[in-house]
């Protein structure tokens, strides 16, 4: 009943129905089933309600904080609920609201993170997810926090053999550059070097498991976010720049192909040319037989996957890119600063249009490509034209593009389009 009317949950009857829920909850079994439904519940209504609830979600927050901060002072940590609970209000109240009790979530989340990660070596991926909230919400004012939080972060962030913990530190870091922007220049340079670590973590040494596919592409996302924080001022803007390119290759953006090595020798599209020498997204929507799970010549779904995860890297490194011009733009210059743009344009643009050209090329692929050149059309056209004049096919690339964006029901989609077919009638 609770998850069918919270849209249209009177704020009158709000009140009432959240400390029922809470009052069911303190009086449950610790871990009981009872508890934890309620407490979902409670999650449910809070994330779904009305705006004209919000005000009465406070007090809801202080009771919650409360029983938690008991739980742990006598030696349990706060359930996942319960942090789940106290995210969805984090994210529903007014940013003003929640600094009031910032301090005094924080302390309890790193609080539980500490007692956990003491006594067993682990991290509880919900109070990092949580804290990645909290610091959304506060914004600049996180900074306070990084004493306390950021030796846990970098710690999840260096433990890639628990995986779920790993990409909630790689969300909460991703929060954390996000909230912070240009102050997080003190903490970034240990936890680029955590990046850099887990992206150059590929299972070759004998002491090493290789990386769980889902982190790199999340890794390689946190790069940028961190990028777009600090754009031309990043450490070691070089070294992060050749880890882009390295990500870039090993997922195979400079040949457009997939090797051979990845599994797809034998294999044939429905034209009889070899998977091996396809482009990669072509291999992202493997053709199944008519009742079959998998018709002759289908590549096994780990290649499939394989293929799905390389997309994903290469999507994550052209963002990247496109987070670093972003950045360059929206510090008050005019253009990005010379020795980046020969650094880093030729190799964002070529890979920008290999992603672009494949015939099935996902939407949000061309979308996000569309993102990166179309500011570079309008403030650099001298050096794309430069680019389009010594790739032949990069034009037809560049067109297509430009036509997708011109249909596009986004106002400023359709602006960057615009940009890009002024460069080709000027080509």
């Amino acid at each position: 009943i609770v998850d069918q009317q919270a849209a249209v949950l009177e704020p009158e009857l709000f009140g009432p129905v959240v400390e029922s829920l809470l009052q069911g909850a303190v009086r449950s079994e610790a871990g009981g089933r009872a508890r934890v439904a309620l407490l979902r519940s409670l999650a449910e209504l809070v994330g779904r309600a009305a705006d004209d609830c919000v005000p009465r979600m406070e007090p809801a927050l202080v009771e919650l904080l409360r029983a938690a901060e008991a739980e742990l002072d006598s030696g349990r940590a706060p359930a996942s609920t319960v942090v789940g609970c106290l995210r969805a209000l984090i994210l529903r109240l007014p940013a003003e609201r929640v600094v009031s009790h910032a301090e005094a979530l924080l302390g309890l989340f790193v609080r539980s993170l500490t007692a956990q990660h003491a006594a067993n070596g682990s991290f509880d991926e919900d109070c990092l997810r949580a804290v990645g909230t909290l610091a959304t919400a506060l914004g600049a004012r996180f900074q306070a926090g990084m004493p306390s939080f950021g030796p846990l972060l970098l710690a999840a962030l260096r433990s890639p053999e628990e995986p779920e913990a790993c990409l909630a530190a790689l969300s909460a870091l991703s929060n954390v550059a996000g909230a912070l922007g240009s102050q997080l220049f003190p903490s970034a340079p240990a936890a680029l070097e955590a990046l850099a670590s887990l992206l150059r973590r590929h299972g070759t040494a004998s002491d090493q498991l290789p990386l769980e596919p889902r982190l790199r592409p999340r890794a390689v996302h946190c790069l940028g976010d961190i990028l777009l924080a600090l754009g031309a001022n990043t450490p070691n803007l070089e070294a992060v720049l050749a880890l882009l390119a390295d990500e870039a290759e090993a997922a195979g953006a400079v040949a457009g192909v997939m090797p051979a090595k990845a599994g797809l020798e034998g294999y044939e599209n429905t034209a009889g040319v070899p998977l091996a020498r396809q482009p990669v997204f072509l291999l992202c929507k493997p053709r199944l037989g008519r009742g079959s799970t998998a018709g002759p010549g289908t590549p096994p779904a780990s290649v499939a996957a394989d293929a799905t995860r390389r997309r994903e890297i290469l999507d994550a490194v052209l963002g990247a890119y496109e987070a670093l011009f972003r950045a360059c733009r929206n510090s008050g210059t005019t253009s990005v600063p010379p020795a980046l743009l020969g650094a880093c344009l030729p190799s964002a643009l070529q890979l920008g249009l290999r992603l672009a050209t494949p015939e099935d090329v996902p939407q949000n692929t061309l979308r996000l490509v569309l993102k990166f050149l179309g500011p570079l059309a309008a403030e650099m056209p001298a050096e794309l034209r430069a680019h389009l004049s010594s790739h032949p096919d990069a034009a037809a690339c560049v067109s297509k593009l430009a036509s997708f964006g011109s249909v596009s029901p986004n106002k400023a989609t359709r602006e960057l389009s615009a940009a890009l077919g002024q460069l080709l009638s000027s080509t």
